[in-house]
């Protein structure tokens, strides 16, 4: 999802961060220690100046004693002893001749090597810089990737709302439709209880006169033929007309059709030998 790759995104971004802040600490220790390395170049390049001068200054004196002994040794004059003493002065002053020429060696061993150190600092630092301009580049990149990140998840929640809103609309007209279904469901349920009532009642002849009754369970037994049956079942009309076919017959709605005159004088007997009562025969 597109919050888990903004997360993703500001994570990394945070990382890159904090590796510039790294490295940014770690060419600051650089620097001074380049600062360092440069005084103790300096340090050094003075202490080759010094062994330098002192150098020259030995020698100097070296030339002049050994110009002495030479003249010494043409005095005949000059008493052996006095000669070793010139003599060792001589090999004192070689040896420190010697020494400073070991110092002026070591220092200019010192000073290469702290150049090289130097060197090595700047690359370092430049390399350090090269690194932190890539994660610089890499972070914009992560900016751009969180910004069009964002962009995409704000349609997308745009999107979901419109989806939500046309949802919520479906959902309320079918809603409604289901609540007009429901209520077609329970009319239907009350026509269909009173259409089985009126059936119940149609089949068992409720409302009818024990005549009647008596004359359409007969018929239905075979004992009577010819009967078609109350006018109310014989005649046929719009449900709208009902009430005022009703009104019009008032009671010869139970009347009986009978098919012929014969099949009503037959039903008749039927009655008066039943004590079935009196019917009207159509």
């Amino acid at each position: 999802s597109k919050k888990s790759e903004i997360s993703v995104l500001q994570n990394d971004i945070l990382h890159n961060q904090q590796n510039i802040e790294r490295i940014k600490t770690s060419i600051e220790e650089i620097r001074e220690s380049g600062v360092n390395a440069a005084k103790e170049i300096e340090d050094k390049q003075k202490v080759i100046e010094d062994a330098q001068k002192q150098l020259a200054a030995k020698r100097s004196e070296l030339e002049k004693t050994e110009k002495t002994l030479g003249s010494l040794k043409s005095d005949e004059a000059l008493s052996g002893e006095r000669l070793d003493e010139i003599s060792e002065l001589i090999t004192t002053l070689r040896q420190q001749s010697s020494d400073e020429r070991i110092k002026y060696m070591t220092a200019s061993a010192s000073l290469q090597e702290l150049n090289e150190r130097a060197e090595s600092i700047e690359n370092s630092i430049m390399a350090k810089n090269s690194q932190i301009n890539t994660l610089r580049q890499i972070i914009e990149d992560y900016d751009n990737m969180l910004r069009d990140c964002g962009v995409q998840y704000a349609m997308q929640q745009e999107e979901i709302s419109t989806k939500e809103r046309k949802t919520a609309g479906t959902q309320e007209k079918l809603k409604k439709q289901r609540e007009k279904a429901d209520k077609l469901a329970a009319e239907s349920r009350q026509l269909y209880d009173r259409a089985r009532l009126l059936e119940d009642l149609e089949r068992n002849l409720e409302g009818f006169t024990n005549s009647v009754k008596t004359v359409m369970k007969e018929t239905k037994k075979g004992t009577l033929t010819g009967i078609h049956g109350p006018v109310s079942r014989v005649i046929k009309t719009s449900p709208e007309y009902n009430v005022a076919i009703e009104t019009a017959l008032g009671a010869a709605m139970q009347n009986i059709v009978t098919e012929t005159d014969a099949d009503a004088k037959k039903a008749i007997s039927f009655l008066k030998s039943h004590d079935g009562g009196r019917a009207t025969f159509l």
